[in-house]
Order: structure tokens, then sequence, then C-alpha cells
């Protein structure tokens, strides 16, 4: 008896199954989206959207969360800019703690051979081509050094002499092939 009832539940969940009714929430998810577009919550706005989109592809007001994705993406500025910034800060913020407070440490005659300095070169790249593509043009220009330390050109800074070696020299190649040398 016991076998028979189970096999009439497991009978049941296989043909009733994928006829299941909507989730309560599918009627409140599009609404809650609209609600965090009014109060600013662009982001939460959006990921709501998607999600109502998700579960519920085939529900009428999906036409109504694609216009409410539309209008957020037409509001919203690009966050790859913003995150941008956040990470030249990030780097930006270690260099200066560098020329701040570690820089003393070092021994007097054992300074950048170069002009501008390393530190300020770094800052320079990675204020013009943000702080993935900066810092590689940082590490290039340490490795750099040894090689052209003292050689032309050369600029006289604070008594010294320099090898002038600026970014503008070194970066060329990111430009457009029009706006090269």
């Amino acid at each position: 008896m016991k076998i028979v009832a189970l096999f009439i539940v497991l009978l049941g969940l296989i043909a009733g199954g994928t006829a299941r009714a909507a989730p309560p929430d599918a009627v409140r998810a599009l609404d809650f989206a609209r609600v965090l577009h009014q109060a600013g919550d662009l982001d939460g706005a959006a990921g709501e959207a998607r999600r109502f989109l998700f579960f519920f592809p085939d529900d009428p007001r999906a036409a109504q969360a694609r216009a409410l994705l539309e209008r957020i993406r037409s509001e919203q500025p690009l966050s790859a800019p913003a995150r941008q910034e956040r990470t030249i800060g990030l780097a930006a913020g270690l260099i200066r703690f560098y020329q701040d407070h570690l820089r003393t440490f070092r021994h007097p005659e054992a300074q950048c051979p170069s002009y501008p300095n390393c530190s300020a070169y770094a800052l320079q790249a990675i204020a013009k081509h943000g702080s993935l593509m900066g810092a590689f043009m940082a590490v290039d220009r340490l490795w750099r050094e040894v090689s052209t330390a003292g050689t032309p050109p050369r600029v006289v800074h604070d008594g010294r002499l320099l090898h002038y070696d600026p970014l503008e020299w070194n970066d060329y190649w990111l430009s457009a092939p029009e706006e090269r040398p």
C-alpha cells in the first residue's frame, strides 16, 4: 500500500511539476525595482529588473522591465571610469606615501638619475593611462633607468646632471597612428 501511495505522489509531481504557479513575489518584483529606481539606487534597480527578467521572462510585464533597464542605462554614468578613478587614487596614494615617507630613508646618493624622477614619472603615467598601464610604464622606466642613466639627452635640475626622459617620449605607441610624432 505504501508503495502504491508513493508511486501516485511521484507521478503527480512529475506530471504537475511543470505547470507551477508563479511565486508570490513575481507580482511585487518589478514594483520593487521601480521603488529602488525612484529612490536613486540605480544599481539595485537594474539588478532587480534583471532578476525579474531572469525568473519571469514570459511575464506580461517583461516589456516594462526592459524599458526600466533602458531608462536606468541612460541615467546611469558608466561605472568603469569611477572604478578607474578609485584605482588611480589608490595607486597615486601609494606613490605619494612613498614620496612623503619612505623616500627619506634612502641614501642621499641613491637618487633617481632621470628627470622627472621615477615616482613623478609614475604619477604622470598613472594619471594619463590608468593604474594598470601606468604601473607597467613605471616598471619599464625603472628597468630602462640602469642603461640610460647619464646618457644624452641631459638636463640640469637642482644642480644635478640628469637623463631627460619625459613620459611623452615613451607613450607615443599608445597614441593613434595619426597622432604619433
